[in-house]
Parts: structure tokens; sequence; C-alpha cells
């Protein structure tokens, strides 16, 4: 397989997939409303770049604040003053609610889409990775079509321009899994250096990554026992690794160094947490690090302890369900990508077993340990939480290319699957949040499989406006799940906001009882499995009838006469 330097006619084309990707993605930038949870990470990356990063939850890493924090500290964010009672509750929601609210739609919108470009990097990296490994494996043509496949992502599109960390965690494990295969090629102290730092920008992205980093050692241990490097070269590797590691997270992670205080160790201890959580940190506990990196851990073991309510094929499971990720790699994922991937995977297991060696096991391992271990998590919020496992599989994608690119009759059958998915894919733009595949049906029927970020993520305040201006709708009543400022967006006028069963004093009654009138519900609040078990039905009457319209997949407007 190829490893000279790319001719100008694969740089080109090349260039042609990522200069395509970047223009679609801008455009979607400007084009979908804000999401549940953009307002609290810019939020949090606007004082990370103060040095005033102290808000609670503290779950997200610092690397998408250094990549987008920038724009709004330089081109400012006004937040609540200091006097407001709203920064006595130490939370970054919270004070993000607060900013939402006092800012006009023209610059919510302006706002986000300026700090949403810095994120392209991720979704291109991942494309550029994609690119280089696999045409070190299955040649040009292979990586070409395999990273144009990519691109054609209508999950990749729907997450790869939001200020969000799931595209950067997936460039951060597939940078680990590549760095780790050239590690095991060729043992030397470039690549392990460049595995290392591999590993160390994973953690950055997101905390998760924490097993990954813990099994890291293992694999060095096991590449040393594999080439027979010798005791004193496998101790080296380990302080290598532990000392690059250790150094990223000290210099970009905020907070006074030091080791897991004794209440927040106790406080975890009593989560109930999967044995494999509590032994990371059990390790990991008496090692000084930036207060605010303990901080994230407990927040995120508590946030996987905790859980919410998930919705999955018709019913609520209030701790998850072991079979939700799969389900929604069914029923998300692009029948095109999916053919190619379990064509992929099928070959790379065939060569597994004949020979015993396949690079295959540098993707799928990790893919399918990362997918296990979401699987026992009762934090099942939408197919987004495994996008790095999905990233990961795009390498099997590439070698179900290869496979058929090997045969005659495989170039026809690759050429009609890329036209086949850019031709879904254009169809949909720009609803690619909601986007479900043939199997179920289009994401008209999404809502009967799946839900939340699935499906409705707070981003349709932009759509549907356009459709109230469209069929001049001149006021209707709207239950709205998110964080964008509907006010602003529809104009009071336009709008009877309603509550929802968030807590009994704003809601009559466990079930609601629409007096006549137009209503627009979001997708997310008819599932329920967001309320407390006695108002998961509240929505049931809107359920019980057709929607008049879906509005970008993610809101359903029904008349009640």
């Amino acid at each position: 397989m190829p490893t000279a330097k790319p001719s100008r006619k694969e740089l080109a084309g090349l260039a042609a997939i990522l200069i395509s990707l970047s223009i679609v993605l801008a455009a979607l930038a400007w084009e979908v409303g804000v999401t549940v949870d953009e307002p609290s990470h810019l939020v949090s990356a606007h004082l990370y770049w103060q040095g005033k990063d102290r808000l609670a939850p503290y779950d997200m890493p610092p690397a998408i604040k250094l990549a987008g924090g920038w724009v709004t500290y330089l081109t400012g964010l006004k937040l609540p003053p200091r006097s407001d009672a709203i920064w006595k509750d130490n939370h970054e929601w919270q004070v993000a609610l607060r900013l939402v609210e006092s800012m006009k739609a023209p610059d919510i919108r302006r706002t986000f889409f300026y700090c949403r470009l810095p994120m392209l990097l991720f979704p291109l990296g991942c494309a550029v990775a994609i690119w280089w490994w696999s045409r070190q494996l299955f040649g040009v043509p292979a990586a070409l079509a395999a990273t144009a496949l990519f691109a054609l992502s209508p999950t990749v599109l729907a997450h790869g321009m939001l200020f969000k960390n799931d595209l950067a965690a997936s460039l951060g494990l597939l940078l680990a899994c590549y760095t780790a295969w050239r590690y095991a090629q060729q043992p030397d102290r470039g690549t392990l250096l460049r595995f290392a730092a591999g590993v160390g920008f994973a953690l950055l992205t997101k905390l998760s990554m924490l097993l990954f980093a813990a099994v890291a050692p293992l694999f060095l241990v096991w590449v040393a026992w594999r080439r027979q490097l010798g005791r004193k070269r496998c101790l080296q590797s380990l302080g290598i690794l532990f000392l690059v590691v250790y150094v990223m997270i000290l210099a970009v992670w905020p907070g006074r160094i030091t080791a897991l205080p004794r209440a927040e160790w106790a406080a975890i201890k009593q989560m109930h947490l999967p044995w494999h959580f509590t032994a990371v940190v059990a390790v990991l506990r008496y090692l000084p690090l930036p207060r605010m990196f303990w901080h994230g851990v407990a927040s995120v073991l508590h946030s996987n302890a905790g859980g919410v309510g998930v919705y999955l094929l018709g019913h609520v499971y209030p701790h998850g369900h072991p079979l939700y990720f799969l389900v929604a790699w069914a029923l998300k994922v692009p029948v095109a990508i999916q053919i190619l991937v379990l064509a992929g995977t099928s070959y790379g297991v065939v060569r597994w077993f004949r020979s015993r060696t396949a690079a295959d096991v540098y993707w799928l391992l990790p893919s399918a340990l990362y997918v296990g271990l979401a699987s026992l998590s009762s934090l099942q919020l939408g197919i987004r939480l495994v996008m790095p496992a999905l990233v990961c599989t795009w390498m099997s994608a590439a070698r179900g290319i290869g496979w058929l690119l090997e045969r005659r009759w495989g170039h026809a059958v690759v050429l009609g699957l890329l036209v086949w998915q850019a031709m879904r894919t254009g169809m949909r733009y720009p609803d690619y949040i909601p986007y479900f595949n043939l199997w179920a049906g289009g994401m008209e029927n999404g809502l009967r499989y799946l839900s939340d970020s699935n499906l409705d993520w707070g981003q349709g305040l932009h759509a549907l406006r356009a459709y109230m201006d469209k069929n001049k709708v001149e006021k209707l009543n709207l239950f709205y799940f998110g964080n964008d400022n509907a006010w602003q967006q529809l104009r009071e006028e336009r709008l009877e906001v309603q509550a929802a069963p968030w807590t009994p004093q704003h809601v009559k009654g466990h079930v609601y009882e629409p007096e006549p009138g137009l209503y627009a519900v979001s997708a997310t609040f008819l599932t329920g499995q967001l309320f407390g078990e006695g108002y998961r039905d509240y929505f049931a009457r809107f359920r019980e009838r057709k929607p008049e319209a879906i509005i970008g997949g993610s809101i359903y407007i029904y008349r009640v006469e």
C-alpha cells in the first residue's frame, strides 16, 4: 500500500472533499438553531480564556474551549454582571440561560455562528486522519472514497459544526488508535511520543477517554512483550507516556494542583458505579492534578451513575437500556455506510482467523469497548455519545471499499453507493440532527423509535419561524425544549410559551388537556422520558393525534379544534 508522498491528483481530490465539507458545515452553522448544550459550553469557554472557568458542572475538558473560546474573548460576550444573584448558584447552565435571555435574535445567531466555525477543525481533522490511515492500508482510491463517505454522513454533518465536543473526541480517539497502530509497527521514540500525544489529546476532548488513558500502559507492555523490547525499554516507554500525558493535563487544565480531595473520593465511592470507573479513579486519586480535573471526573461519574430516562422503541427506561446504541446505529446510520462497515468488518474478521494479524483490531476493539461501556451507563442521550466509536468504524468502511475495488464489478458498487448517499444527504439538508435511515422510514417516523438529541435538541426555532411566516401563522402555543431564546426568535407577540411538567407547580394535572388552538410541541417533550414518572404521559393527547406538520424533524404542529 502507498507510503510515498501523495500525488498532486490525490491531494486535489482530498482538497475538494475538505473544501466541500467546510462549505456545508459553515452553512449549517448559520442555518441550525442553538442546541441545548451550546450556551453553557460557550460561557465556559469564554470564562476559560479569561482565566475564570470555575463553574459547575466541570464536565467539559479544555479542547473545545481552547479551539473556540478565543472568539468571544476577542469580540466580547456580555455575561450577566457579577452582582447578579445568578452567579451564586455557581452553575454555567444558569448563567448561560440568563445570557441568552438578554440577547437579541440577530446577536444570538451571529455569536453562535462565529463560535461554531472553529469547531470545523475537528471533523476536518477526522477526514484527514481517515484518508491518511486508509491510504496506508487500503490504497489511494479506497482512502478518497472513504473520506468522501465520511463527508456525506448526516451524523457528521449534524454535529460537526456545533459548539460541542463529540467530533473533537472522535478525532482524539481516532488519532490515539492510529498512533497505537504505528507504534506497534515501529516501536521507536518518535512513534511513542506521537502515541502519547494522541492519548493526551483524546483525554483533553472528553473525560470518558480516561478509560483509554488507563489502558494505554497495558498496550505498551503488550508491544514490549510482543516485540521483545526488554524490561528497560518497556519502563522507559511507560515513563514517557505518563510524562507526556501528565504535562498536557497540567498545561491546559485550570485549577490548583492537588490529589483527589477525600470528600470527593468518599462521594464517588457512594455512587452506584460500574467497577471499572471506580477502579480507574482509585489508581489516579493520589496523583497531583488540577482541581478542576478532579471536579470534572466526579461530575462525569455522577452523571453516569444517575442518568436520565431513556426513550427507546416506544418505551421509557429510567436507567437506560443495553441495546440503546445498537438500535440507534441501526436506525440512524445511512444504509450505504452500514453495508460498507459490515462488509469491511466481516472481511477483517476473516483475515484475522486466517493469519492472526489484522490492523482492524486497532479501531474495532476501541470502538467496541467504547460502545460497550456506554451501553452499561444510564446516560444515553443520543447516538452522538458514541460518535468516537462511529468515526473509528469508518476504517472498516474503508476496508470494505478496498475489498470492493479489488474486483472489477466493485468499482460500480462503490460509485453507486457514493452517489446514492450523496443524493440521500442532499435531500435532507439542513435537517441532519433528526436524520433516520431507510430502515426507520425517514425522520418522519423517527419518534417511533428514539428521541432526545437523536431528533430534537432544541435546534428547531429557525425552522419554526420560517413555517409561521410561510403559512401566515399569527400566534401559536409553544412547548419548547431547548435553551434558545424563543421570545426573540419568534417575537413575543406571536407565541404563548407553555410550561412543561418539570415541576408540579407549573402544570395542571398529570395529562395536559389542550384547548382549541394551534400548538407547536418539541419532539423530546412528546416522549416524556425527561419528566418525573407521574408526568411522562403529560403530552398523551398530542401523541394520540396526527400532527398537521413536522418542522425540521424536531417540532410537531397540532391543530386542536
